[in-house]
């Protein structure tokens, strides 16, 4: 039976009021609820879409599903998901520890969000380690405000922010 809330209050936790979310459609049945969700295609007579992803570090992360259908289940191309794209909301998380401001990004696993692998850029850095850091600042979509030490696959309180702007490049 698929994990489904039916009112606002259960939904987001009191005090999640504040947290934007759009109505999008489901891409594709694989959308995990508090699981990220990437921007995918959609036309101008219709609803963004919403799709999984198994990309780790997508830079086409748009938010979080807070969401899912009365039913609990997603037909493709049919169903309407709510998407938190900016405030406090829950998040699946699949990494076994999460620290309280740990950059939060997709993961490989569809519904799951993973910590961001830590990067450094060496006192002499060229532009491709540049662009590797402005990449890794994209890819976050939130950040944790509760810390987790009990294993993989725990919901965790998140700020999703997402930063507008288009992949950087080295040229």
């Amino acid at each position: 039976m698929a994990q489904t809330t039916f009112r606002a209050e259960i939904d987001r936790g009191a005090g999640f009021d504040d947290a934007v979310t759009v109505s999008m459609i489901a891409d594709d049945t694989s959308i995990g609820l508090f699981g990220p969700v990437i921007l995918a295609d959609a036309t101008v007579t219709d609803l963004p879409h919403a799709a999984s992803t198994t990309s780790a570090g997508s830079l086409l992360a748009i938010g979080v599903c807070v969401s899912l259908p009365r039913s609990g289940t997603l037909t493709a191309d049919k169903s309407i998901v709510e998407v938190c794209v900016y405030g406090r909301c829950k998040i699946k998380v699949g990494t076994a520890d999460v620290a309280l401001n740990d950059p939060l990004e997709t993961s490989g696993t569809a519904g799951e969000a993973q910590v961001q692998p830590s990067t450094e850029i060496s006192t002499t850095y060229d532009k491709a380690d540049e662009v590797e850091a402005f990449n890794n600042i994209r890819a976050s979509f939130a950040i944790a405000l509760t810390t987790v030490s009990s294993g993989a696959d725990s919901i965790v309180c998140g700020f999703v922010n997402i930063v507008p702007g288009v992949r950087v490049t080295a040229e």
